[in-house]
């Protein structure tokens, strides 16, 4: 795979690359747009919840001693779903503190299991391993039948943590019990990223099971490809700019990341480094791939 395919994605987000292409540029454009769009529209959220949050409150205080136990109720989950929403803004924006203060304080007002695993996910994103480990365990127990939603978590916890035995273990049981999921081909990465750093066989001769259990057609699926060997970075960089009204940047980041991690694992420090700046140039600093790209280039030598 040449180097190339760096400097043509930086292009995208960078107006000082001259060797970008006429397409790349329009991308680059384009990007600009929706992160504008973007912006404004969750400034304006945030807005909205923090005054729909102040209602409630008031509302609450005003009519303590009137309200009763069923209207308390609705108002004491209205509030926890004002909590979660703020939570949800504060991740999006890469303010892990923040989003983990209100994840709580909604889980405190209404215990659900799906504010659970995000607090675990947010412990996670703070680095707090062990914590974000416990919770999403628990959850596992409390909640067998929502695995699709407790493993994709738990894959990334160990991934961070470089426990790639566990990685491989959570990774081969999403595809097998989310079959055809984009949470399948995430795992399909995992396993790949695991094989290498654990210096197993090529990844390319990924089970053929999992590969039968996997729809690569839809994101990410052309990553899996690309790591895989089933196709050229040109097809890579083609696929991207076929995209039709959608905001490239997620994407974009969680490619540079995990390529940056593809050429980690082969030893080769010097090109991963290059991957995990072009991840931090798409600022998309709410996304698990951007917090592994900022821990990587702190001890990358």
């Amino acid at each position: 795979m040449r180097k190339i395919i760096i400097f043509i994605f930086l292009g995208i987000f960078s107006r000082s690359v001259l060797s970008v292409s006429l397409s790349s540029a329009k991308l680059y454009q384009f990007s600009l747009k929706h992160t504008y769009s973007q912006v404004y529209m969750r400034e304006e959220c945030r807005s909205n919840i923090e005054e729909e949050l102040g209602l409630i409150l008031t509302l609450e205080k005003k009519n303590k001693l009137s309200i009763d136990t069923e209207q308390r109720s609705e108002i004491i989950k209205l509030l926890a779903k004002a909590e979660s929403r703020l939570a949800h803004y504060y991740s999006d924006e890469g303010d892990h503190p923040s989003s983990l203060n209100h994840y709580q304080k909604s889980f405190d007002l209404n215990p659900l299991p799906k504010i659970k695993r995000d607090i675990g996910i947010e412990y996670t994103a703070l680095g707090e391993y062990r914590k974000g480990q416990k919770i999403l365990h628990e959850l596992l127990l409390q909640v067998p039948t929502a695995t699709e939603r407790m493993l994709p978590p738990l894959v990334i916890n160990y991934a961070r943590q470089e426990d790639y035995e566990n990685v491989l273990s959570y990774s081969k049981k999403i595809i097998m019990e989310s079959p055809k999921s984009e949470d399948a081909n995430y795992a399909a990465i995992y396993i790949i990223l695991s094989q290498l750093y654990l210096n197993r066989v090529n990844p390319v001769n990924l089970d053929s099971l999992l590969q039968a259990n996997l729809d690569l057609e839809g994101w990410p699926g052309p990553l899996v490809k690309f790591l895989m060997g089933q196709s050229k970075e040109e097809d890579l960089i083609a696929f991207f700019q076929n995209q039709k009204d959608k905001d490239l940047r997620g994407m974009l980041c969680e490619t540079m990341c995990y390529l940056g991690e593809f050429y980690r694992a082969i030893g080769d420090k010097k090109l991963a480094t290059q991957y995990y700046q072009a991840t931090l140039a798409t600022k998309v600093n709410g996304f698990i791939e951007y917090g592994i790209a900022q821990k990587r280039l702190g001890y990358i030598k």
